[in-house]
Order: structure tokens, then sequence, then C-alpha cells
């Protein structure tokens, strides 16, 4: 099955985009083409190209991503799949796959996900504990001081732990980190592609802020202890689905998307 991915490069949606793709390749033989957003000139002048290509799907996520969705569904006369809630031109979709958090309803279209979907396979629990730090976000009010102390003892509590933090992290928080825990704090521009992912499958305990739903919703992919950090919500819908009753874990929202999408795919 030849696949066209339409990427944005925003690492949180290319994140889910993996994390569905590497669960249908073990159902199926995969072939993915990686592709850049294409202006909606470019668009119209490759529709009018002939081409020998063929796909059986494009995909894509991220607002800025749907015209090309759009317009390459179109060249290639193939369905067009999005991930998370669309904009107007992401609606032309055949088939979506959406986060409950956004609040649309499942139908024979649209398969919905506790949380948005990603890498991480829950393996056995024996690694090393984990601390994922976030930063600013529109979810909740970040403050360095109810972070760190909040932190500090869970840290103690695990010794081994590493400390993963993200590009959103507040500079204040990171020079802390590199001074206080400079043998344990792996920040984000060191770590490997993947790195993060295999490290939370096999953690025994993961410490994370609230302020990412992917972050969140990677932790209760796995089988280990989850402590979520208190902070404050703003209230958003993101917020409310990160903040609510852990669900039983480990899930593995990715694998039951997969089987949906290429069933919905093979019978279209």
């Amino acid at each position: 099955m030849n696949v066209l991915w339409v990427s944005d490069g925003k690492a949180g949606h290319e994140n889910q985009v993996l994390g569905l793709l590497e669960r249908m390749g073990e159902l199926t033989d995969l072939s993915i083409t990686k592709t850049a957003p294409i202006s909606l000139f470019e668009g119209f002048t490759r529709s009018l190209s002939p081409t020998s290509e063929h796909y059986d799907f494009v995909i894509a996520a991220g607002s800025h991503t749907h015209t090309s969705l759009w317009w390459f569904g179109f060249q290639y006369r193939m369905p067009r799949v999005v991930l998370m809630r669309p904009s107007l031109l992401g609606h032309s979709a055949n088939f979506r796959i959406i986060p409950a958090h956004d609040r649309v309803k499942a139908d024979a279209n649209t398969f919905v996900t506790q949380g948005p979907m990603n890498r991480v396979q829950a393996g056995d629990p024996s690694g090393p504990a984990i601390a994922v730090i976030g930063g600013i976000s529109k979810h909740f009010d970040w403050d360095n001081a109810q972070v760190w102390n909040q932190m500090e003892p869970w840290l103690k509590a695990h010794p081994d732990a590493k400390i993963y933090d993200s590009r959103r992290t507040p500079d204040a928080y990171r020079h802390q980190l590199a001074e206080r825990y400079a043998n344990q704090y792996v920040p984000v521009e060191q770590s490997r592609l993947g790195e993060l992912a295999s490290a939370m499958s096999q953690a025994r305990a993961i410490w994370v802020t609230p302020d990412s739903a992917s972050m969140v919703f990677e932790a209760w992919s796995t089988r280990a202890e989850v402590t979520r950090c208190e902070m404050n919500s703003l209230g958003t819908r993101v917020a409310k689905a990160v903040t609510g009753d852990a669900p039983d874990q480990p899930l593995n929202e990715a694998k039951r998307a997969a089987a949906w999408l290429l069933e919905k795919i093979e019978n279209y």
C-alpha cells in the first residue's frame, strides 16, 4: 500500500501520523512518501499535469496541510485522511481520525480516539523512571516554582530518573535543570528521534506536566505508574481532557485507528 504523507514538520503532528502509520505497517506492507505542503497555485498546476504515480491514500495533520491534502486527493484520485479536527478544506477528507476532546461525533467515516495518537508502545515497565516537562501553553498557567516544587520530591523518590524537556520549556527552568540535574537532564536539542518514546515505553514510572495532551496520553500508553503535575487549568477542552480520570492503561489508540482505517481504505 502506497501512502502520500503531507507534513508541516511540526513534531506533535508528525508523532500522530507516524504512530498511525507504524501500526498500519504491522498489518500490511506500507511504502510512505513524505512531502511538504504546496501552495494553491502549485496545487492547481500539478492537478493539470499527467502523472504515472499511484498512491492508495493521502494523509495529513495540521491546518496548514489541508489545502495540499485536498489538491493531492484530487490529482491522484485517492481518498484523503485527516488527523485532528479539520479546517474548512480539511472537511473534504474522506476519513477523519480525531481525538475526543475535539468534540466531534464518530460516524461511518470518523474515528474518535482517546486523546492524540502517538508512537509509544507499552513494554515491560522495568526501565528507569522518566520526567517529561512541557512549558508555556494556552491550556494551563505555567509557574516555574509550582512545577519545580512538585517535580523535586518525585525525583528524590526516583533518583535514576531521566528528565526530558520540550521546546516550550521556559529558559529559566531549563537553566535550573542543567545546574541541578546535569547527569539526568536530556535537553530537547540532544534527544534523538524516537528516544523519548522508547524510554517511556519501558519506564516503570512517569512524571508529566499536563500542558501537552500528547505527552499525557503518551504516558497513559505505557504500563508505568503515571503522576501528573498539578497546574492551574485555563479551562480549555485539552485541559479538561488531561485532568479528568485517567483511562485504563495501556492505551493503544494508534493500533485501534490503524485497523479501522485499513478496512476503510481497502473497501474504498
